[in-house]
Protein backbone atom coordinates (compact mmCIF):
# COMPACT_ATOMS: atom_id res chain seq x y z
CA UNK A 1 0.00 0.00 0.00
CA UNK A 2 1.26 3.79 -1.34
CA UNK A 3 2.09 5.84 1.74
CA UNK A 4 1.00 9.39 1.05
CA UNK A 5 4.81 10.24 1.44
CA UNK A 6 6.77 10.05 -2.15
CA UNK A 7 8.20 6.71 -2.67
CA UNK A 8 7.50 5.92 1.14
CA UNK A 9 5.42 2.47 1.64
CA UNK A 10 3.19 0.75 4.01
CA UNK A 11 3.70 -2.75 4.09
CA UNK A 12 2.41 -5.76 6.62
CA UNK A 13 5.07 -6.02 9.27
CA UNK A 14 6.79 -10.09 9.52
CA UNK A 15 8.86 -11.35 12.06
CA UNK A 16 12.35 -10.15 10.75
CA UNK A 17 11.04 -6.60 11.15
CA UNK A 18 11.23 -6.49 14.71
CA UNK A 19 15.39 -5.71 14.77
CA UNK A 20 14.46 -2.43 12.73
CA UNK A 21 10.96 -1.83 14.92
CA UNK A 22 12.72 -2.53 17.56
CA UNK A 23 15.36 0.30 17.09
CA UNK A 24 13.13 2.92 16.01
CA UNK A 25 10.90 2.03 19.71
CA UNK A 26 14.29 2.70 21.40
CA UNK A 27 15.88 5.52 19.75
CA UNK A 28 11.81 7.10 20.69
CA UNK A 29 12.08 5.93 24.28
CA UNK A 30 15.68 7.18 24.66
CA UNK A 31 15.40 10.61 23.53
CA UNK A 32 11.23 10.56 25.49
CA UNK A 33 12.46 9.22 28.86
CA UNK A 34 16.15 8.89 29.03
CA UNK A 35 16.26 5.25 29.04
CA UNK A 36 15.92 1.78 26.75
CA UNK A 37 12.70 0.52 27.57
CA UNK A 38 12.19 -3.72 26.39
CA UNK A 39 14.92 -5.27 24.68
CA UNK A 40 14.16 -7.01 21.67
CA UNK A 41 13.64 -10.56 22.53
CA UNK A 42 11.19 -8.76 25.26
CA UNK A 43 9.15 -6.92 22.80
CA UNK A 44 9.05 -10.33 20.46
CA UNK A 45 7.74 -11.85 23.23
CA UNK A 46 4.97 -9.38 24.93
CA UNK A 47 3.63 -8.78 21.22
CA UNK A 48 3.46 -12.21 19.76
CA UNK A 49 2.28 -13.81 23.71
CA UNK A 50 -0.95 -11.36 23.08
CA UNK A 51 -3.78 -13.41 22.39
CA UNK A 52 -5.45 -11.30 19.87
CA UNK A 53 -2.82 -9.73 17.85
CA UNK A 54 -1.78 -11.52 14.40
CA UNK A 55 1.49 -9.77 13.97
CA UNK A 56 0.74 -9.24 9.79
CA UNK A 57 -2.86 -8.35 10.40
CA UNK A 58 -2.40 -6.17 13.10
CA UNK A 59 1.31 -4.03 12.32
CA UNK A 60 2.28 -2.36 9.38
CA UNK A 61 6.26 -0.46 8.75
CA UNK A 62 7.03 2.88 6.50
CA UNK A 63 9.80 1.47 4.36
CA UNK A 64 11.99 3.95 2.13
CA UNK A 65 13.00 2.58 -1.64
CA UNK A 66 16.30 2.00 -0.14
CA UNK A 67 14.45 -0.67 2.38
CA UNK A 68 15.01 1.95 5.72
CA UNK A 69 12.76 1.33 7.85
CA UNK A 70 11.39 4.66 9.18
CA UNK A 71 7.96 4.17 10.95
CA UNK A 72 5.58 1.76 12.59
CA UNK A 73 2.07 1.54 14.21
CA UNK A 74 -0.24 -1.42 15.90
CA UNK A 75 -2.87 -2.21 17.07
CA UNK A 76 -3.61 -4.39 19.94
CA UNK A 77 -7.30 -5.29 21.47
CA UNK A 78 -5.98 -5.58 24.75
CA UNK A 79 -10.01 -6.41 26.03
CA UNK A 80 -12.13 -9.06 25.83
CA UNK A 81 -15.01 -7.91 23.98
CA UNK A 82 -12.23 -5.45 21.83
CA UNK A 83 -14.17 -2.22 23.24
CA UNK A 84 -10.81 -0.30 23.63
CA UNK A 85 -8.08 -1.03 20.74
CA UNK A 86 -5.20 1.17 21.17
CA UNK A 87 -2.85 2.03 18.84
CA UNK A 88 1.23 2.26 19.44
CA UNK A 89 3.42 4.15 16.04
CA UNK A 90 6.30 5.74 15.76
CA UNK A 91 8.21 8.00 13.55
CA UNK A 92 11.66 8.10 13.11
CA UNK A 93 12.37 12.23 13.56
CA UNK A 94 13.90 12.91 10.23
CA UNK A 95 10.80 11.88 8.50
CA UNK A 96 8.56 14.04 10.60
CA UNK A 97 6.13 16.38 9.16
CA UNK A 98 6.05 14.46 5.87
CA UNK A 99 2.72 12.82 5.86
CA UNK A 100 4.04 9.31 7.05
CA UNK A 101 2.80 9.74 10.55
CA UNK A 102 -0.73 10.59 8.77
CA UNK A 103 -0.55 7.73 6.87
CA UNK A 104 0.23 5.31 9.76
CA UNK A 105 -2.55 6.69 11.99
CA UNK A 106 -5.16 6.62 8.95
CA UNK A 107 -4.25 3.03 8.84
CA UNK A 108 -4.50 2.47 12.28
CA UNK A 109 -8.43 3.50 12.48
CA UNK A 110 -9.11 1.39 9.50
CA UNK A 111 -7.73 -1.53 11.31
CA UNK A 112 -9.51 -0.55 14.36
CA UNK A 113 -12.65 -0.56 12.76
CA UNK A 114 -12.47 -4.33 12.32
CA UNK A 115 -12.76 -4.82 15.90
CA UNK A 116 -16.68 -3.36 15.83
CA UNK A 117 -18.01 -6.59 14.68
CA UNK A 118 -16.54 -8.39 17.10
CA UNK A 119 -18.43 -6.46 20.26
CA UNK A 120 -21.83 -6.09 21.48
CA UNK A 121 -24.16 -4.37 18.93
CA UNK A 122 -24.79 -1.99 21.73
CA UNK A 123 -21.12 -1.13 23.00
CA UNK A 124 -19.39 1.90 22.53
CA UNK A 125 -16.11 1.69 20.53
CA UNK A 126 -13.00 3.73 21.20
CA UNK A 127 -9.42 3.76 20.28
CA UNK A 128 -6.66 4.95 22.56
CA UNK A 129 -3.28 6.38 22.12
CA UNK A 130 -0.76 7.72 23.90
CA UNK A 131 1.59 11.04 23.89
CA UNK A 132 4.06 11.70 26.12
CA UNK A 133 3.91 14.80 28.16
CA UNK A 134 6.81 16.85 25.84
CA UNK A 135 5.85 15.65 22.59
CA UNK A 136 2.99 18.20 21.09
CA UNK A 137 3.73 17.14 17.21
CA UNK A 138 2.12 13.10 18.57
CA UNK A 139 -1.01 15.36 20.48
CA UNK A 140 -1.15 17.47 17.34
CA UNK A 141 -1.61 14.42 15.24
CA UNK A 142 -3.78 12.90 17.28
CA UNK A 143 -6.07 15.81 17.70
CA UNK A 144 -6.11 16.44 13.98
CA UNK A 145 -7.47 13.25 12.96
CA UNK A 146 -10.48 13.54 15.93
CA UNK A 147 -8.71 12.12 18.72
CA UNK A 148 -9.47 14.86 22.07
CA UNK A 149 -7.06 14.13 25.30
CA UNK A 150 -8.63 11.96 27.59
CA UNK A 151 -6.23 11.83 31.30
CA UNK A 152 -2.71 11.50 32.28
CA UNK A 153 -0.43 8.80 33.48
CA UNK A 154 2.83 9.77 35.80
CA UNK A 155 5.35 7.36 36.23
CA UNK A 156 6.78 7.69 39.50
CA UNK A 157 9.73 6.73 41.43
CA UNK A 158 11.38 6.97 44.71
CA UNK A 159 15.89 6.75 45.39
CA UNK A 160 16.17 5.20 48.69
CA UNK A 161 19.71 6.00 49.92
CA UNK A 162 19.00 4.52 53.19
CA UNK A 163 17.32 1.35 54.70
CA UNK A 164 13.46 2.12 54.90
CA UNK A 165 11.61 1.15 57.96
CA UNK A 166 9.77 -2.20 57.88
CA UNK A 167 5.86 -1.80 56.95
CA UNK A 168 3.70 -1.84 59.82
CA UNK A 169 0.09 -2.94 59.73
CA UNK A 170 -2.81 -3.65 62.04
CA UNK A 171 -3.27 -6.54 64.45
CA UNK A 172 -4.65 -9.25 62.25
CA UNK A 173 -3.55 -8.03 58.94
CA UNK A 174 -0.55 -10.04 58.16
CA UNK A 175 1.25 -10.76 54.54
CA UNK A 176 1.87 -13.92 52.87
CA UNK A 177 3.36 -14.59 49.22
CA UNK A 178 2.25 -15.90 46.20
CA UNK A 179 4.92 -19.00 47.06
CA UNK A 180 3.01 -19.68 50.00
CA UNK A 181 -0.25 -19.59 48.23
CA UNK A 182 0.14 -20.25 45.06
CA UNK A 183 -3.45 -20.17 43.80
CA UNK A 184 -3.97 -18.10 40.79
CA UNK A 185 -7.75 -17.90 41.21
CA UNK A 186 -7.19 -16.31 44.73
CA UNK A 187 -4.92 -14.01 42.79
CA UNK A 188 -7.58 -13.23 40.45
CA UNK A 189 -10.05 -12.49 43.11
CA UNK A 190 -8.42 -9.97 44.69
CA UNK A 191 -7.15 -7.99 41.69
CA UNK A 192 -10.28 -8.19 40.42
CA UNK A 193 -12.22 -6.60 42.98
CA UNK A 194 -9.92 -4.37 44.28
CA UNK A 195 -9.56 -2.80 40.69
CA UNK A 196 -13.43 -3.25 39.22
CA UNK A 197 -14.06 0.40 39.96
CA UNK A 198 -11.03 1.86 38.48
CA UNK A 199 -10.83 3.69 35.09
CA UNK A 200 -10.48 1.34 32.13
CA UNK A 201 -12.00 -1.59 34.03
CA UNK A 202 -14.68 -3.45 32.00
CA UNK A 203 -17.75 -3.18 33.49
CA UNK A 204 -19.57 -5.94 32.81
CA UNK A 205 -16.93 -8.31 33.61
CA UNK A 206 -16.09 -11.66 35.00
CA UNK A 207 -13.37 -13.99 36.65
CA UNK A 208 -12.02 -14.79 33.55
CA UNK A 209 -10.85 -10.89 32.92
CA UNK A 210 -8.74 -11.00 35.86
CA UNK A 211 -7.50 -14.44 35.63
CA UNK A 212 -6.41 -13.82 32.03
CA UNK A 213 -4.25 -10.77 33.36
CA UNK A 214 -3.18 -12.58 36.30
CA UNK A 215 -2.18 -16.13 34.51
CA UNK A 216 -0.28 -13.23 31.80
CA UNK A 217 1.84 -11.58 34.39
CA UNK A 218 2.37 -15.09 36.15
CA UNK A 219 4.11 -16.00 32.88
CA UNK A 220 6.47 -13.15 32.79
CA UNK A 221 10.47 -14.23 32.90
CA UNK A 222 10.97 -11.76 36.03
CA UNK A 223 8.02 -13.07 37.89
CA UNK A 224 9.00 -14.44 41.55
CA UNK A 225 5.92 -15.68 43.34
CA UNK A 226 8.03 -14.55 46.21
CA UNK A 227 7.75 -11.10 45.30
CA UNK A 228 3.58 -11.29 45.10
CA UNK A 229 2.22 -10.14 48.25
CA UNK A 230 -1.21 -10.79 49.65
CA UNK A 231 -2.35 -8.82 52.50
CA UNK A 232 -4.89 -10.89 54.27
CA UNK A 233 -7.09 -10.42 57.39
CA UNK A 234 -7.44 -14.34 58.43
CA UNK A 235 -8.19 -16.12 55.27
CA UNK A 236 -9.19 -13.30 53.17
CA UNK A 237 -7.13 -11.41 50.77
CA UNK A 238 -8.04 -8.06 50.86
CA UNK A 239 -5.01 -6.51 49.05
CA UNK A 240 -2.25 -6.70 46.87
CA UNK A 241 1.40 -6.35 46.22
CA UNK A 242 3.61 -7.10 43.07
CA UNK A 243 6.85 -6.06 42.84
CA UNK A 244 9.70 -6.87 39.82
CA UNK A 245 13.02 -6.86 40.18
CA UNK A 246 13.83 -4.71 37.79
CA UNK A 247 11.94 -1.65 36.03
CA UNK A 248 12.38 -1.83 32.20
CA UNK A 249 12.79 1.56 31.69
CA UNK A 250 15.55 2.18 34.58
CA UNK A 251 17.26 -1.70 35.52
CA UNK A 252 18.59 -0.38 39.14
CA UNK A 253 15.13 0.20 40.25
CA UNK A 254 12.66 -2.07 41.14
CA UNK A 255 9.75 -2.10 39.81
CA UNK A 256 5.80 -2.45 41.61
CA UNK A 257 2.96 -3.68 39.03
CA UNK A 258 -0.08 -3.58 40.70
CA UNK A 259 -0.29 -2.50 44.55
CA UNK A 260 -4.20 -2.49 45.51
CA UNK A 261 -6.55 -2.89 48.37
CA UNK A 262 -10.56 -4.06 48.59
CA UNK A 263 -12.84 -0.95 49.06
CA UNK A 264 -14.06 -2.29 52.28
CA UNK A 265 -10.56 -1.92 53.34
CA UNK A 266 -9.43 1.12 51.64
CA UNK A 267 -9.17 4.58 53.89
CA UNK A 268 -7.21 2.38 56.95
CA UNK A 269 -3.15 3.03 56.25
CA UNK A 270 -2.85 -0.15 54.74
CA UNK A 271 -1.81 0.81 51.61
CA UNK A 272 0.49 3.19 52.42
CA UNK A 273 2.06 -0.02 54.58
CA UNK A 274 2.12 -2.19 51.07
CA UNK A 275 3.96 0.93 49.89
CA UNK A 276 6.52 0.69 52.53
CA UNK A 277 6.92 -2.90 51.94
CA UNK A 278 7.22 -2.58 48.78
CA UNK A 279 10.02 -0.45 49.26
CA UNK A 280 11.72 -2.64 51.82
CA UNK A 281 11.55 -5.05 49.47
CA UNK A 282 13.34 -3.16 46.52
CA UNK A 283 16.34 -2.21 49.18
CA UNK A 284 16.49 -6.17 49.79
CA UNK A 285 17.09 -6.63 46.10
CA UNK A 286 20.10 -4.00 45.83
CA UNK A 287 18.10 -1.89 44.00
CA UNK A 288 18.50 1.97 44.38
CA UNK A 289 14.52 2.35 44.57
CA UNK A 290 11.28 1.72 43.21
CA UNK A 291 9.21 3.13 40.27
CA UNK A 292 5.11 2.61 39.82
CA UNK A 293 2.57 3.64 37.05
CA UNK A 294 -0.10 5.67 37.85
CA UNK A 295 -3.49 7.09 36.96
CA UNK A 296 -3.06 11.18 37.58
CA UNK A 297 -6.68 10.96 38.17
CA UNK A 298 -6.76 7.99 40.57
CA UNK A 299 -10.18 7.80 42.57
CA UNK A 300 -7.94 6.58 45.56
CA UNK A 301 -5.91 9.78 45.28
CA UNK A 302 -3.02 7.71 45.07
CA UNK A 303 -0.76 10.16 43.71
CA UNK A 304 -0.98 12.14 46.62
CA UNK A 305 -0.56 8.61 48.49
CA UNK A 306 3.05 8.18 46.34
CA UNK A 307 4.23 12.04 46.79
CA UNK A 308 3.70 11.83 50.72
CA UNK A 309 5.53 8.53 50.67
CA UNK A 310 8.83 10.51 48.46
CA UNK A 311 8.19 9.39 45.11
CA UNK A 312 7.95 12.02 42.51
CA UNK A 313 7.26 11.54 38.78
CA UNK A 314 9.75 11.09 36.11
CA UNK A 315 7.30 11.97 33.31
CA UNK A 316 4.06 12.22 32.16
CA UNK A 317 2.02 10.49 29.07
CA UNK A 318 -1.63 11.31 28.02
CA UNK A 319 -4.15 9.44 27.04
CA UNK A 320 -6.09 9.90 23.68
CA UNK A 321 -9.17 8.87 22.66
CA UNK A 322 -11.05 8.62 19.09
CA UNK A 323 -14.61 7.40 19.33
CA UNK A 324 -15.23 4.54 16.53
CA UNK A 325 -19.16 3.79 17.46
CA UNK A 326 -20.95 5.77 19.91
CA UNK A 327 -22.87 3.86 22.31
CA UNK A 328 -23.09 2.26 25.79
CA UNK A 329 -19.49 2.37 27.74
CA UNK A 330 -18.55 -0.82 28.65
CA UNK A 331 -15.34 0.62 30.63
CA UNK A 332 -15.00 2.46 33.81
CA UNK A 333 -14.27 6.26 33.12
Amino acid sequence: MAANHTNILLRPMTLPDFTDVHRLIREFDESSIGHAGLTLEEMRSDWLGRARFELERDAVIAVTPAGETVGFSAVFEYRDPPVRPFLWGVVAPPYRGQGIGATLLEWSIDRARKAIPHVPDEARVVLQATAFGAHEFTKHALTRHGFSYAGSFYAMRITLDTAPEPAKFPDGIRLITYADRPDPRMFAYVYGHSFADHRGWLIRWTMEHPLHRVNDLLSWPDTDPTLIFFLMDGDMPVGLLTVHPSDEDDPDYAHTHWLAIMPGYRRQGLARQLLQHAFVTAHALGRKGLTLNVDASSLTNAVHLYESAGMHAKYQWDSYHLELRPGIEYTRQ
